[in-house]
């Protein structure tokens, strides 16, 4: 079985880290986390926020994060900031 993280749009904002941080934390201010046992690593949340692996030759949607996933606290996951992007090879946004 195959996992892969949504949004909850319109009525939430269509905002990958936002995702990623609830897989991570579970929670989404101060209070505990709800059920704790269903929270993923960040590596697992990114991958299940992703389609596909990149490889050799392929035309590549990248983003660059201005911060480590791996090492971010709730409230930066929340609001990772964007270095660049990139869609299909070509840049799209870089950030200052």
């Amino acid at each position: 079985m195959e996992l892969r993280l949504g949004s909850d749009a319109p009525v939430a904002p269509l905002d990958p880290w936002m995702a990623i941080a609830a897989a991570v934390v579970r929670t989404d201010d101060a209070r505990e986390p709800w059920e704790p046992q269903e929270r993923l690593s960040v590596d697992d949340a990114l991958a299940a926020s992703v389609r596909s692996e990149l490889g050799p030759g392929q035309a590549a949607d990248i983003v660059v994060c201005a911060e480590n996933p791996r090492r971010a606290d709730a409230a930066t996951l929340r609001a990772m900031p964007v270095h660049a992007t990139l869609l299909a090879g070509r840049l799209t946004h870089l950030g200052r």
